[in-house]
């Protein structure tokens, strides 16, 4: 029998779905566990140890897909999309910006002299994740993660004080550098959005430890692949529920990304409360996106008295 976790999307996108909120109900059966408190969303329902626990997830994330994170201080230079307003430029969609290798090796051709004139070295991962390799010792100021900037006003999330001067510099360099840069306008031209800017953000270096309770992860994410492969614990692609339940007596999967949330229910949400019912699964532990984390195990359905839980109250509902 498999102790099953799920990493899951907020619990307030969930009970906007009617399978979601359904599926919610029944976690007012559930043991609440102490929320996830840490900013990183891999850390949801304690699937990893981290020390630091305040680490780089531009290294972490590095690590997810190349073998040289171990070297120097790395910072994430994810492209995006910056729109000017009458107060400053608005971010208006980063970190997944349908890049090709070839756009993105063409725009970074352009950048790479830039960096390196900083003493930096643009490196390249898939086409939508980017980064900065730094020396080792290098210091770094404040960066907001590119997930906290989206939709908002740049201003308020660059690095400030002295040792934000020069980043702000670099940041303006590479804007001047890729606004009438060729890609971009054959991008307009297939209805996409212009690359004109980077978003520095996440660095550091790789945690000096990292431990993992689980036999197995399923995740399409590189950070939960990079702190995995840290933790040498083996972590694959996302399936289904029931090759999961085949991979081990603890198996943690990633589902945080879920964009069609009635699928998530049918596919996984339900059909894993059947198992944990029937037999295949011994408890069911989730960790949602928003830090909230419970486990559910086959007897807790005899607590017929507990209310049902919704984002707004306490996992566990009514004792």
């Amino acid at each position: 029998m498999t102790a099953l976790t799920l990493l899951l999307p907020s619990a307030r996108k969930l009970a906007a779905t009617d399978g979601g909120r359904g599926w919610l109900d029944r976690l007012g059966q559930a043991d609440r566990l102490p929320d996830q408190g840490a900013p990183l969303a891999a850390l949801a329902g304690g699937v990893f140890t981290v020390v630091p626990s305040d680490f780089s997830e531009a290294a972490v994330r590095r690590h997810g897909e190349a073998d040289d994170a171990a070297d120097g201080v790395w910072l994430c230079a994810d492209p995006c999309w910056l729109v000017a307003e009458p107060t400053g430029l608005r971010m208006m969609a980063g970190g997944a910006m349908q890049l090709s290798a070839l756009e993105a090796e063409d725009f970074a051709a352009v950048l790479a002299p830039i960096f390196g004139d900083a003493g930096i070295a643009l490196r390249l991962g898939a086409p939508d994740h980017w980064y900065l390799q730094l020396p080792a010792g290098a210091e770094l100021p404040r960066f907001s993660p590119l997930r906290d900037v989206l939709g908002d006003d740049i201003e308020r999330h660059l690095p400030v004080g002295k040792p934000g001067l020069r980043w702000r510099h670099l940041h303006n360099e590479v804007q001047m550098s890729l606004h009438q840069h060729q890609h971009n306008q054959r991008r307009a031209e297939r209805g996409l959005a212009p690359v004109n800017s980077l978003w520095f953000w996440g660095g550091g270096r790789l945690p000096n430890r990292v431990g993992c309770a689980q036999d197995q992860l399923l995740s399409d994410d590189l950070l939960v692949r990079g702190l995995a492969r840290l933790a040498a614990v083996p972590c694959s692609a996302v399936t289904s529920l029931a090759a999961a339940l085949t991979l081990g007596p603890r198996v943690a999967v990633d589902l945080r990304d879920a964009s069609d949330l009635e699928a998530l229910t049918n596919t996984w949400l339900l059909p894993a409360l059947a198992a944990l019912r029937h037999g295949p699964i011994r408890s069911l532990q989730c960790g949602f996106d928003s830090g909230e984390c419970c486990r559910l195990r086959a007897w807790h359905r005899w607590r017929f008295w507990r209310r049902g839980w919704s984002p707004t109250t306490t996992a566990g509902g009514a004792r």
